[in-house]
């Protein structure tokens, strides 16, 4: 078998939608040992399934021992040393086969920024996805947890990992969109990262409305996008310059609802999370309605703040 790797792998776990767990193979060592097929099956056979290799694009492949290499221009080589833990590859073809979308976040941590290796973690365990050279949004279920990342890195040797481990502290689980994401980094990431270094929000849980509140809002929960249970405090990212009609409307009972259970809303605007200094002041009154102090004690914080967004693309 061919076993694509690396951001090719990120790539497809992107514009993916079925669930993943029936295609994982019990037995990764067992791909490696299957017979390849020839560079000419091969790329027939990634044709087929969607991708197009060639040498201005080459797909990412994974190959057990440094000399198993196909020898091909429309491939990029990686290769791995160490035995692969039960249920880090995924079946696609009886063919090719393909990373688990937590072998693929451990990946990335060694060819990504520390930020954007945070930002794959969300991505692969939200529920959005950004497709396309324009990243164009789309809806989907989450591929995995922090939990199963974290299952895969315990079985990995530590040499390999330390770089996704130290990210994934900072991953959690169910944001809806990129901006959900950044703003959740923002927030909670160390003041040396450039973030406010404040408690982690739950993202996008469902609080369930009692009957009163359900007369208002006409559904048994809402979700919040940065909920903290203990203050009952809900941060809303709200990217959308105006609301009309019926959305307008909804999102006025869904705030309603939300205050009858005793949930405290903070609405952020783009332009509140684009600029620095109005952030800062985001920053303050989330602290405050978590009982927090912003303890920020670097002279360069300034400086590190900046790297962040550039990471971030919010610069």
């Amino acid at each position: 078998m061919i076993i694509i790797s690396h951001k090719t792998a990120f790539q497809f776990w992107r514009a993916y939608r079925a669930s993943v767990d029936p295609y994982r193979i019990k037995d990764a060592q067992q791909a490696f040992a299957s017979p390849s097929p020839s560079s000419k099956e091969a790329l027939a056979e990634l044709e087929r399934l969607g991708f197009a290799p060639s040498e201005k694009t080459p797909v990412d492949l994974l190959f057990f021992g440094r000399d198993a290499r196909m020898k091909t221009v429309w491939a990029r080589p990686h290769a791995i040393l160490d035995e692969l833990p039960r249920g880090s590859l995924v079946q696609l073809s009886d063919h090719v086969a393909i990373v688990s979308p937590e072998l693929c976040f451990v990946q990335m941590a060694g060819i990504c920024t520390r930020e954007q290796t945070v930002l794959v973690g969300f991505e692969l365990c939200g529920t959005y996805a950004q497709l396309g050279s324009k990243r164009t949004l789309a809806e989907r279920s989450h591929l995995t947890s922090v939990k199963q990342i974290g299952a895969i890195l315990r079985k990995l040797p530590r040499t390999h990992t330390s770089r996704a481990a130290a990210a994934l502290a900072f991953v959690l689980d169910g944001a809806a969109s990129p901006m959900e994401a950044k703003l959740a980094m923002l927030l909670t990431l160390p003041t040396s990262w450039g973030g406010y270094a404040l408690p982690q929000p739950r993202m996008n849980v469902p609080i369930q409305l009692g009957e009163a509140a359900s007369t208002v809002y006409p559904r048994s929960h809402c979700r919040a996008d940065l909920f903290w249970p203990d203050a009952r405090f809900d941060v809303e990212y709200d990217g959308e310059e105006f609301h009309e009609g019926d959305a307008h409307a909804k999102d006025v009972a869904r705030l309603a609802a939300l205050a009858m259970e005793d949930v405290t809303v903070l609405e952020v605007a783009w332009a509140q999370v684009a600029d620095p200094a109005k952030f800062h002041g985001v920053a303050t009154v989330v602290a405050r309605k978590l009982g927090q102090r912003l303890r920020i004690r670097r002279d360069d914080f300034v400086v590190r703040c900046t790297h962040l967004r550039e990471q971030l693309e919010l610069a």
